[in-house]
């Protein structure tokens, strides 16, 4: 038996074989065991030497059609094949990497190759022979169970190829087959020299189990990496700088159907210069994992949209997320340019992210039901320029549609924003607690009156009431720290403003929309007095109790008045409905105002009151309980005894309890009320 090899150099060469080459790989006992092949264009441009060997194709199984690569057909006939398992790299089928040749054919025929003999395998693309050079490529399909690997050669998209604006474009894609792995691929999309088509995103994963990481992607014509009718799927530590659309599309089923791309997870990408994102999340998707991305220089960070037709994403969680610098030099015509950006969305967690420096805003969330924004780190940009159109808000509510619902927005930190840093319209059932809202006087802002800390309103069809806005602390705003433009059946409480450096801030501002709310227990403090607590006109029906004006002195301290009046009816205009007044002349007393005029005065307090360090009123004096005699078994002195218990006892009570009524109706026509 032969033990040595017929040396050829390359494919060409081999395939070019002798009459007497060819007899001598014949036969039981020939020459040459088979052909070493050194390269396949050239002498050591495959990875390493490789063996064919002869067979006869009368009394072997036909090895299947010639392909280049494992099955190699003789010019003078006769076959050639090798076994490479389940493992190939591309060059061995022809893929040359020189930047000239179309590598399509190359690299299709080894995926395809993998998927017939063994029903899945790795296919490699190792670095080219020549230096610097590319696989040019149109068109690569990935099949069932099979890993494209990257070992360092670099995928360049054919100049030219996308012609069509109506044509979809496949470039790298695995069209519905399952347990297909991307990993390594270092890919260049090529835009400049293709501008036309439909869709066009470099990798298309549309079946289950799909698996895109560390792959590398510039310059992509459409979107870099997009996942389809692919659950189960993860995307992560891929790098993509560079793309038309978004720089990871996910794309949900346009139904009610959200299991389109359930149990996925996109985490540890790099992604920058996407025009219109870093990732967006579109149409039915549901149950996905945002987590742990650096999203820089893109229109949006992660956006989530509906599709305009009651088709949305649900139970996302978006979560530890770096953003930055979004809407500033990448800016596609429909970016939204926030951070966070967020059409609609049932059931979600935006949480423990960190945005910063977006021309627009941090979050922005319109219609969204169950809902946690919490604990995220978000920033505007510290620059004093003239850009009123740069980092203008850090938190929108948007609630013009369907509201905001049974949502939570808390523990988040604000800071360095032109405009307000919390914004929230048509809340229902919604707590805006424990945030911190940091205003920079130092910053560009259009007009005083724009610089708010956290302001809440009504939208038409859309109020907000029955919310808690609770503990959050709010520091150094030019115009309001808390405005509560529109707000009903809300508690509002526990809160710090400070925005006693800026002399034309309010600390809490009350709109007319303001009513039927409880106020208490919050800290109050600005440049002066009048501007701790502003109502505009009309404001009324809010219960105020327990609030602390840092500028006021005394009982007004804990927002009471008190006058040397005997009565404030007719004479004192309250503030607001619902406010109370010490009057001091004739003995302490308190009121309340029913309304905003100053006939409206109730007396909410006794002739008989004393006045505790926080203005709460006590008795002055208790009557003592009776104890009753023991009449049984009575006897001459029990009976003397009687007459002392009744002067003693009885007597004492009735006088106290005619005294106690006369005083109230005395009262009463102080009051203004007609005794009954």
């Amino acid at each position: 038996m032969a033990n040595q090899f017929l040396i050829k150099e390359t494919m060409q060469s081999m395939k070019d074989l002798s009459a007497v080459e060819i007899d001598e790989l014949k036969g039981n006992n020939p020459i040459y065991a088979g052909v070493e092949l050194l390269g396949y264009h050239e002498k050591g441009d495959t990875p390493a030497p490789i063996v064919y060997h002869y067979i006869d194709l009368q009394n072997t199984p036909e090895p299947g059609p010639e392909n280049g690569g494992s099955v190699v057909t003789l010019s003078l006939g006769g076959t050639l094949v090798h076994n490479f398992g389940s493992e190939v790299d591309a060059k061995y089928f022809g893929a040359k990497g020189d930047s000239i040749q179309d590598d399509t054919l190359a690299i299709q025929t080894a995926i395809s190759y993998l998927a017939k003999k063994f029903n899945g395998g790795t296919c490699y693309l190792s670095p080219s022979f020549r230096a610097g050079g590319r696989y040019i490529f149109s068109k690569i399909l990935v099949e069932t169970n099979i890993v494209f690997k990257g070992t360092g050669g670099i995928l360049k998209l054919k100049d030219n190829h996308l012609v069509d604006s109506e044509v979809t474009y496949y470039l790298i894609h695995n069209s519905g087959h399952k347990n297909v792995t991307y990993d390594g691929l270092i890919i260049e999309g090529n835009s400049p020299t293709n501008t036309l088509f439909k869709v066009a995103d470099v990798i298309t994963c549309t079946g289950k189990n799909s698996v895109v990481k560390n792959c590398q992607i510039t310059d992509a014509p459409d979107s870099g990496i997009m996942f389809s009718l692919a659950p189960s799927t993860r995307c992560e530590g891929n790098i993509v700088e560079g793309a038309r659309d978004l720089c990871i599309y996910i794309n949900g089923a346009n139904s009610a159907d959200k299991t389109h791309i359930a149990n996925s997870i996109v985490s540890n990408n790099i992604l920058s210069q996407g025009a219109l994102g870093g990732i967006g999340i579109k149409r039915g998707s549901g149950f996905l994992s945002v987590t742990d991305n650096t999203i820089d220089n893109c229109g949006n960070g992660i956006s989530v949209e509906d599709s305009g037709n009651e088709v949305f994403p649900e139970k996302l969680l978006i979560t530890q997320n770096v953003i930055r610098q979004i809407g500033q030099n990448y800016i596609g015509s429909i970016a939204a340019l926030s951070g966070i950006y967020i059409a609609q969305l049932i059931n979600g967690i935006i949480c423990n992210n960190m945005v910063y420096d977006c021309a627009g805003y941090g979050v922005y969330a319109r219609n969204i039901e169950q809902v946690c924004i919490d604990g995220n780190i978000i920033s505007g940009n510290k620059t004093s320029s003239a850009n009123p159109s740069f980092g203008k808000s850090g938190i929108v509510l948007d609630g013009r549609d369907k509201g905001i619902r049974n949502a939570s927005i808390s523990n988040n930190t604000i800071t360095d924003f032109a405009d307000r840093s919390l914004t929230a319209t048509g809340l229902k059932h919604t707590q805006v607690n424990y945030n911190k809202c940091i205003g920079n006087p130092d910053i560009y802002v259009d007009s005083v009156f724009g610089h708010q800390g956290i302001v809440i309103a009504n939208e038409a069809n859309s109020p907000s009431s029955h919310n808690e806005v609770i503990g959050n602390t709010i520091v150094n705003y030019k115009s309001n720290g808390l405005h509560l433009n529109g707000l009903s059946y809300s508690v509002v409480k526990d809160n710090i403003i400070d925005v006693s450096g800026q002399s034309q801030a309010y600390a809490l501002r009350m709109g007319v929309n303001a009513i039927n709310n409880i106020i208490s227990s919050n800290m109050l403090d600005a440049s002066d007095s009048a501007h701790q607590l502003n109502f505009t006109a009309g404001t009324s029906s809010n219960l105020l109790k327990d609030n602390l004006m840092a500028k006021e002195t005394g009982i007004a301290r804990y927002i009471r008045r008190n006058t040397s009046l005997q009565t404030p009816v007719g004479v004192l205009t309250p503030k607001y409905e619902g406010e109370i007044v010490l009057t001091t002349a004739g003995g302490l007393k308190y009121w309340m105002s029913a309304g905003i005029l100053s006939s409206e005065w109730l007396l909410i307090s006794t002739s008989n009151a004393s006045l505790t360090t926080k203005g709460i009123v006590n008795l002055a004096a208790v009557i003592p309980n009776i104890s009753q005699p023991d009449l049984n078994n009575t006897t001459a002195s029990d009976v003397a005894g009687l007459s002392t218990w009744i002067n003693t006892n009885l007597i004492p009570l009735v006088n106290a309890i005619k005294t106690s009524q006369n005083d109230e109706l005395n009262n009463q026509r102080t009051a203004g009320q007609q005794a009954v």
